[in-house]
C-alpha cells in the first residue's frame, strides 16, 4: 500500500503543469500537434511548510523514507495522485519554528 503525504502546505506554495505535446511544422505554414502519450499532463509543485521543529522532522523523515519512491498527495483542486520529492531545504526561523521547502513532481503508476 502506498503512503499518503498529509501535511498542509502554506499559501506561498505554487504549482503548475507541463503539457507534453508533439508538434510537426510543415513547409506551407501548416502545423499539426497531438498530446504525447497517455499521461501528457505532469504537475510540479513548489511547496512551503512552516511548523515546529518536531513536525518538520516528521516531514523530513517521510521524505527521506520515500527517496526514489512515489507517495500519494492531493494537490489543491486536483484529485489524489502519485508524486516524488527529489529535494528539499530547511530554514530555522527562530523560536523553534522551521520552514521546509520541497518540490513535488507527479509520477504515474502502471
Amino acid at each position: 500500500m502506498t503512503d499518503t503525504f498529509n501535511w498542509r502546505a502554506t499559501a506561498e506554495s505554487t504549482g503548475g503543469a507541463a503539457l507534453r505535446v508533439r508538434r510537426t511544422q510543415f513547409g506551407d505554414g501548416y502545423a499539426q500537434s497531438v498530446r504525447d502519450g497517455l499521461n501528457a499532463v505532469g504537475q510540479t509543485w513548489n511547496l512551503v511548510f512552516v511548523f515546529a521543529a518536531a513536525t518538520i522532522g516528521e516531514i523530513e523523515a517521510f521524505l527521506d523514507a520515500h527517496a526514489g519512491v512515489s507517495f500519494q498527495w492531493k494537490a489543491p483542486r486536483r484529485p489524489l495522485a502519485f508524486f516524488q520529492c527529489d529535494e528539499y531545504q530547511t530554514d530555522d526561523l527562530g523560536g523553534g519554528v522551521w520552514r521546509l521547502r520541497a518540490t513535488f513532481t507527479q509520477r504515474y503508476q502502471p
